[in-house]
């Protein structure tokens, strides 16, 4: 299946963050009108009308899945976010085109959108599950100023890998192994299910959440090059096990340290949660 679509996600000026706070006080938490949803739907608003900037949005496309699904994201440029819900039958695929050319080019911005292209494929997996493959792609020269933004709702999560560049990640809800890397925008990865496989999150000039509960079994390993290393841990066997560990570090066992989580950026704080309700956070997080 081909077709065409984005919006983009950068950090927010001081102006218009303020205006969004206020806004998002008086919005319910859950579902459409979550937090984050409604922040960033007011923020794309806010951003194109002042910085006058063009965005267009495509069709939101089903896919019968049923099942368990694996997901591999491979993107240009632009945020990605993946919600498992196993109150859900089918996976549901939102993706926006957005050009940010800036004054004096609004033409050009809006022209460039119909560069913008990607490709959605529903497979069947080794397991018998079923895995979305989506790519984004553009033939514009400067596609830096470009993005083509993923949203996914789907059943039960089992593998994720996700690469894109000048955006965020945001995983919820995954059963699976998780690798996801991006720049220039945070990662967050929160579930309420213990690991059963290894994970990687790396990262440039952008923040890393990693929240679990605490029966899984992880050695963490964690490092950032100009950011701090924050941990908190609730539940579970926790050990630090490495004389290297400091502000910009962390090596620690989480019970029998079955599984691998490699966490790297630079320029950004990694903070690592083991707690007994991993998903349940706002739209920003501040302490572990």
């Amino acid at each position: 299946m081909h077709t065409k679509a984005t919006r983009s996600r950068h950090r927010i000026p001081t102006c218009l963050y303020c205006a969004l706070v206020s806004m998002v006080l008086m919005v319910g938490c859950t579902g459409h009108q979550s937090p984050e949803r409604v922040t960033m739907r007011l923020y794309d608003g806010l951003y194109d009308g002042l910085l006058g900037y063009r965005s267009s949005s495509d069709k939101v496309i089903e896919l019968i899945t049923n099942d368990t699904v694996s997901i591999n994201v491979e993107s240009f440029n632009g945020d990605v976010i993946i919600r498992g819900d196993e109150r859900r039958e089918n996976a549901i695929v939102r993706i926006s085109r957005q050009a940010l050319h800036g004054y004096g080019r609004l033409d050009e911005s809006k022209e460039s959108l119909e560069q913008i292209d990607y490709s959605i494929a529903l497979r069947p997996g080794e397991l018998g599950d079923h895995v979305i493959d989506i790519r984004t792609w553009t033939e514009h020269p400067e596609d830096h100023y470009q993005r083509a933004h993923i949203e996914i709702d789907a059943p039960a999560l089992d593998k994720v890998d996700v690469r894109t560049s000048n955006g965020k990640v945001l995983i919820t809800n995954s059963r699976g192994g998780v690798q996801a890397h991006t720049s220039y925008g945070d990662i967050r990865m929160m579930t309420p299910w213990p690991l059963v496989q290894d994970v990687v999150l790396v990262n440039k000039e952008g923040d890393i959440d990693f929240r679990v509960r605490g029966e899984s079994d992880a050695m963490i390993d964690a490092e950032t090059i100009g950011g701090m290393v924050r941990q908190r841990c609730e539940w579970g066997s926790w050990r630090m096990i490495d004389s290297r560990n400091g502000e910009d570090r962390l090596v620690a066992q989480l019970n029998e340290g079955r599984h691998d989580v490699l966490l790297r950026t630079v320029e950004g704080d990694i903070r690592v949660s083991i707690v007994p309700d991993p998903t349940n956070v706002g739209t920003m997080i501040i302490d572990p």
